[in-house]
C-alpha cells in the first residue's frame, strides 16, 4: 500500500534511477529514500474559512459612509478576517450602473418572498468594492433574490473580478481553489427566487466530491427572520451533506441560526451546517436580533472539517460598521449558535 499517494514501488524506482548516478552509494541511497519517505508522509496543513451572513452596502450603509470613510466598516474585526486563509460572504447588494435614484422604491416585502424589484432597494455603486478587498474578503455569493435587483447583473460581477474577488453561483457549475494542497469546490444556491433543483444540485455535489475535491455550499434559503431552520432548510441540508457536502453554509433569514453536525454513512468527518449567519454588514436597526452576528471560523484537513469556531460581532448600523460585541451579545449570540461553537475572540487566537 502507498503512504499519501507514494507505493513502493515508485521509491524502488526513484532508488533505481539515483543508482544510475555516478558517486552515490548505499548510505546515499538509504538517506535520500528516508528523506522522501518523510516529505510523504508529511500532513497536508489545514485550511481556515471565515464565513460571514448578508453583507450590504447599499442604502443607510452607503449613506454612513458618504465622507469616503469605507475603511472603517471592518477595521474593528479585520483580525478574525485576515486569520483565515479566505474570507466568504453573501452579497446582498446588486451594483446599479447609473447613479441611485427611486427607480426601485422601498416598500415592505412578504417576508423575502416574491418579485425583488418590488420589495427592498439594496442596490450599490462599486465604490465599496476595493475596501471589501482590503478588508480581507475572497469569494462573495450572488445566488440570491437581490441578485437582479438593480438591472444587468453583470455590472455586480464586474465590480467583484475587478476587485480580485471572486463571484460564486448562481447555478450548479463550482468555483475550485487550491489551498495547501487542498482542493476546494464553493457553490452556491438560491431557495427563496425559486424553489432550488434538489437533484441537479446534489448530482453537482456529488460530481465535485468526486473529483476530490471537499464541497462548500453556500445557500440563500429560509425565511425572513426566523430564528430555527425550517423543515426546507434541514432537509436541503441532509440532501447536500449526503451527496457529500463537507459544509453548508446558510444566509437570508438576516438572524443567526443554529450550527450542527450531520453525521454521513461511509464519510470520515459529519458536515457541518450553519443554517443562518444572519446579516454581516447591513442597515437594519430593528429588530436588534438583526444587529448580532459572527464570523465564522471553519478549519479544514483532508479529511473535512477539523474544528468550528465563531468571533461575536455586533453590527452599528447607523455607523455602517461591524465591531466585536459586548459580553451580553456576545453570550446571546453563542447560545444561538449552540453547543457546536467554541467562542473567540477577534484580536487573539485563543478561545
Amino acid at each position: 500500500m502507498g503512504v499519501h499517494g507514494f507505493s513502493l514501488r515508485s521509491i524502488n524506482g526513484l532508488k533505481a534511477a539515483i543508482r544510475k548516478i555516478p558517486l552515490i552509494s548505499d548510505w546515499h541511497l538509504l538517506l535520500l529514500a528516508g528523506i522522501f519517505l518523510i516529505l510523504a508522509v508529511r500532513p497536508t496543513p489545514p485550511v481556515t474559512l471565515a464565513l460571514m451572513g448578508d453583507v450590504m452596502v447599499g442604502r443607510g450603509v452607503a449613506q454612513a459612509h458618504t465622507s469616503g470613510d469605507w475603511e472603517t466598516a471592518f477595521t474593528a474585526v479585520a483580525p478574525a478576517l485576515t486569520r483565515a486563509d479566505l474570507t466568504l460572504a453573501n452579497l446582498e447588494s446588486p451594483v446599479l450602473a447609473s447613479p441611485l435614484s427611486s427607480a426601485f422604491p422601498e416598500v415592505n416585502g412578504d417576508r423575502g418572498e416574491g418579485n425583488a424589484r418590488q420589495g427592498y432597494n439594496l442596490c450599490t455603486s462599486p465604490i465599496p468594492f476595493p475596501f471589501l478587498a482590503a478588508a480581507g474578503f475572497d469569494l462573495f455569493s450572488v445566488a440570491n433574490n437581490h441578485a437582479n435587483d438593480c438591472g444587468d447583473p453583470a455590472g455586480t460581477l464586474a465590480a467583484l473580478r475587478s476587485n480580485e474577488l471572486t463571484p460564486i453561483g448562481p447555478g450548479f457549475i463550482p468555483v475550485y481553489r487550491r489551498i495547501n494542497s487542498l482542493r476546494l469546490a464553493f457553490f452556491a444556491f438560491d431557495d427563496v427566487s425559486a424553489p432550488l433543483d434538489v437533484s441537479s444540485a446534489t448530482k453537482a455535489i456529488a460530481q465535485a466530491k468526486r473529483s476530490g475535491a471537499l464541497v462548500i455550499v453556500s445557500i440563500h434559503w429560509g425565511w425572513e427572520f426566523d430564528t430555527a431552520p425550517t423543515d426546507r432548510q434541514t432537509m436541503l441540508a441532509q440532501a447536500f451533506a449526503g451527496a457529500g457536502a463537507a459544509l453548508v453554509w446558510g444566509h437570508h433569514p438576516h438572524v443567526l441560526q443554529r450550527v450542527d453536525w450531520i453525521h454521513r454513512d461511509g464519510q470520515p468527518r459529519p458536515a457541518l451546517v450553519a443554517y443562518s449567519l444572519g446579516n454581516a454588514l447591513f442597515d437594519q436597526v430593528v429588530p436588534p436580533d438583526a444587529r448580532r452576528a459572527a464570523i465564522l471560523l471553519v478549519t479544514f484537513d483532508s479529511s473535512g472539517v477539523k474544528s468550528v469556531q465563531a468571533v461575536p460581532t455586533w453590527i452599528e448600523a447607523l455607523q455602517g460598521r461591524v465591531v466585536p460585541a459586548d459580553d451580553e451579545a456576545s453570550q446571546a449570540i453563542l447560545r444561538r449558535l449552540g453547543p457546536v461553537i467554541e467562542p473567540m475572540t477577534p484580536d487573539t487566537d485563543k478561545p
